[in-house]
């Protein structure tokens, strides 16, 4: 039986906040008995999406934190990026701004292709003002 495992860091929107998050999720997903593989895999993920929001923060000059959630049971571990500040409002952008802000997302293909080969399931939610969450999946 693996240990059910709860833990939770607030970093900033800030490259220089990359390896902080990297370790704490590596050392949550060991302490909570993954397989060194899995281990590698979950923390790859992970950090593809919180690169993924800390590099278009920093492209457009936005500050706050990411608040890191990760629950751990038998069956399932269960990871929340909550992005805590500032966000592109994307409804506000002009036409030609919606081409541009596209054309460099797609340059985050990678990040995305690799976090849903690795987890179960993705899934995102946004509700401007309120909440702007990844919550990603991976069973055991």
């Amino acid at each position: 039986m693996a240990e059910t495992v709860k833990k939770r860091l607030i970093a900033s929107k800030e490259t220089k906040s990359l390896d902080e998050i990297r370790d704490f999720v590596g050392a949550t997903v060991q302490l909570a008995g993954f397989s060194e593989h899995d281990a590698r895999l979950i923390v790859l993920a992970i950090d593809a999406a919180a690169t993924s929001i800390i590099l278009n923060a920093d492209q457009h000059g936005l500050e706050g934190d990411l608040a890191i959630y990760i629950d751990v049971n038998d069956t399932r571990l269960r990871a929340e990026i909550n992005d805590l500040g500032d966000v592109l409002p994307i409804g506000l952008l002009a036409n030609g701004e919606i081409e541009e802000f596209r054309a460099r997302a797609l340059k985050h293909d990678l990040g995305i292709f690799l976090i849903r080969r690795i987890m179960h399931e993705v899934d995102y939610e946004y509700k401007r003002g309120f909440i702007n969450k990844l919550v990603m999946t991976r069973f055991r």
